[in-house]
């Protein structure tokens, strides 16, 4: 494996898991945020 090749998949792997971990977290915090708002109403 060249040094591109390497780059590409390190630069792939990363996108993806950021992608992943950044999406369940923003998820996770909006839906911890919203259900407090509920909780708060009632």
């Amino acid at each position: 494996m060249n040094a591109k090749q390497r780059f590409i998949n390190s630069t792939w792997v990363f996108s993806v898991e950021s992608v992943m971990y950044g999406n369940f977290g923003t998820g996770f915090c909006e839906n911890f945020l919203k259900w407090r708002d509920l909780k708060s109403i009632m």
